[in-house]
Order: structure tokens, then sequence, then C-alpha cells
């Protein structure tokens, strides 16, 4: 109670939100999925009964790509007055957080955030701020945090033996799924061999090797480096007559068996709803990050098919969605 009463002492009226508030969208790529994110995140914002153009501006910066990049757009928007910037994954975050230790930043489609440095602000950060300022930016986001291990049950039931994932080695959300699933199949003792690619044209290759090392089906991560490479992973396991099992909806849409969908939708969802609290003038720190864990099992009948693997009926029954019934 002492703590709180000091805490709420310490901290100054909300100050009223610039007007326009300035939000910078940074992107690493420009693909269906990133598009969805973008799309959700400015839906919620006009759903805030904030105005554009009168109560804030939205500029969508993208490094097509070249994570290199990045650093760049941020600290670009930085000097452009941004008032807050907009992580869409771990590369983005991370060169957010390094642009500036001032401008807020709200993150979302992230592995796990833990892994770009994002940790719960201490109890004494948190209410005696003027004693322990930040360090960092001041940051918070939401993200659709995954689990493996329903996919792995499922995978289970339809074959036995290896499965493969292509994990994408410069990328901390790809890092951060391969912990996931390397610690799910532990649990479930199932082995999984893993390939490592340096860039999304090399997710094809590595998807090849998996395939002609034995692994019975290949598992899509979801991060963002190898979703550029999808297309290519499903070539590999056509050619070896192997499923492929997904982790997004696009990865459902593109031929995968099975797939456990977490909802990076929604996660951008709310940090959209995240803006809008900033440009009313809460603190980033009175905004805890979110992880959204509800998943939708989508079940690809004809994708199985093309595999040579029989979906159970009971798998099916359990299904949020069939495709090619």
């Amino acid at each position: 109670m002492l703590l709180a009463g000091l805490g709420a002492c310490s901290r100054p009226p909300a100050a009223p939100p610039a007007k326009p508030w300035k939000v910078t969208v940074l992107q690493l790529d420009d693909g269906p999925e990133t598009q969805a994110i973008v799309e959700g995140l400015t839906d919620e914002l006009r759903k805030s009964s904030l105005q554009p153009e009168r109560d804030y501006l939205i500029a969508v910066q993208s490094a097509h790509g070249i994570a290199g990049a990045l650093p760049e757009l941020a600290e670009a928007a930085v000097r452009d007055g941004a008032h807050t910037l907009v992580a869409i994954g771990t590369p983005a975050l991370q060169a957010a957080r390094a642009a500036s230790k001032m401008t807020p930043v709200v993150f979302t489609d992230v592995g796990d955030p833990a892994l770009a440095g994002v940790t719960p602000p201490s109890i004494w950060r948190r209410w005696l701020p003027f004693l322990f300022p930040p360090d960092g930016p001041p940051v918070t986001g939401a993200y659709a945090a995954g689990d493996f291990a329903p996919l792995l049950e499922a995978s289970g039931a339809m074959l036995h033996g290896r499965l493969g994932a292509v994990v994408v080695g410069a990328d901390r959300d790809a890092l951060g799924y391969r912990d996931g699933l390397r610690q799910a199949a532990g649990w479930a003792s199932r082995q999984v061999d893993f390939e490592t690619a340096g860039a999304a044209a090399d997710v094809g290759p590595a998807a090849a090797r998996l395939c002609a090392h034995g692994a019975v089906g290949l598992v899509a991560l979801g991060d963002h480096v190898s979703n550029g490479g999808f297309e290519a992973v499903m070539r590999a396991a056509r050619a070896c007559v192997i499923p492929v099992f997904g982790t997004l909806r696009v990865h459902a849409d593109g031929g995968a068996a099975v797939t456990l969908a977490r909802d990076p939708i929604a996660a951008a969802r709310e940090a959209g709803r995240m803006v809008a609290r900033l440009a009313r003038g809460e603190r980033p720190a009175d905004i805890p990050v979110a992880a959204l864990t509800e998943t939708t099992l989508i079940v690809n009948a004809a994708a199985a098919e093309q595999a040579d693997v029989g979906i159970p009926f009971a798998l099916i029954q359990n299904a949020d969605e069939v495709l090619g019934d």
C-alpha cells in the first residue's frame, strides 16, 4: 500500500495526447501475413473512436525483406517525430528499441518477447520511476503465443517417425519457435530434426535435405523469414510425398495437412487498442504485455490425401475447420 501510494504521488497527471498522434509501423517484409497484421492493427485503431488525420497519423515503413534496413527506418521515424513505433516481428522490435530510449514501442507478431530483451518492469521501477528510470524505451505489445504440443499429438496420430523443421538461424522468432517445438517434442517423446537456413531462398533446399534424411513430415514454424519460403517447403514435401504441419492460417491455405493456427491478427488488433490507449495519454508501463493463446485446428483433407496419409476421424471431429472435404 505504501509503495502504491508513493507511486501514485510521484506520477504526474497524464498529459493530453499530441494531436495528431504520429504512429510509424515497422515491418520486415510485405507478405500477405504481414499485410493482414497491418490491416488488423489499423482497423482496430479506426474502431477506437480516434479519427484518422484529426487524432492520429499512421505511416507504414517496410524493409522489403532486408533486416539490415530496419534500424535506419526506425531512426528516421524517430527523427520525424513519431510518438509511437509499432514493430511487427522481432527484427523490427529490436530496431525500434535501439532507435530511441524515449519513444514508446508497441510490438506484435513476435515469437518470444524475452528473446528480444523485453522483460516486465520491476516493482521498484513501476512505482518509483523517479528513482529507477528505465534503461531503454517504454515497451508493451501483444503476440500470439504458439503451442506445439497439440500439433505433435495430431501428427503422432497420423504417422510415426522423425519430423523435420527449417530454422532461419539469424531470426530470433525462428529460434524461439524452434525451442518451443524442441521442448514439446521432448515431452511427447518425439524426435524432430532441424536444418538451418540463412534466408528465405535457403528454406526450400533445407526442407529437401530434411526429406532426404528421412523426415516423415515437416513442421512450418511460422516466422517471417521462413514464411517467405513456404511454397518451396511445400514443393519439397510433395516431391517426397510427406505432409506439412502448419502453425498459421496461410499454411493451411497453402497445403499443410494439419494446422494448429495461432492468431497473429487478433494480437495485432490488441496492439492497435494499445496504440489508441497511448494516444489518449496512458503510460506504456500501465499497459501489460498480452500473450494470446487461442488457436484454431484446421484439417486439409485434400493435402493429407496428396501426402498419402490418413487423418483419424477423431481429429476431423475435433477440427474447427476442414478444408477439401
